[in-house]
């Protein structure tokens, strides 16, 4: 994705995230205009992360995952 689509869906995952994520439900119950299908509330998360990381990498957002970041990202460096 280039930066711009990237920043527009950080924004409109943290903008809808501050009514809070329900991260231990499976369910995909969040959706956003600017990617496509369902999420739940770990994987939109999840996708803030990323998004996130790719904008501003030093950035703190509160929360960490970056085991997780880094071994997505060598799991798709492999391929």
């Amino acid at each position: 994705m280039p930066d711009d689509k990237v920043r527009a869906a950080l924004l409109e995952i943290a903008l809808k995230g501050r009514q809070g994520f329900d991260m231990n439900d499976p369910a995909q119950k969040y959706s956003f205009k600017s990617i496509p299908g369902n999420f739940s509330g770990l994987a939109a998360v999840c996708h803030m992360y990323v998004a996130g990381k790719m904008i501003m990498p030093e950035h703190d957002f509160g929360f960490d995952l970056s085991e997780e970041y880094r071994a997505a990202d060598s799991m798709s460096s492999q391929k």
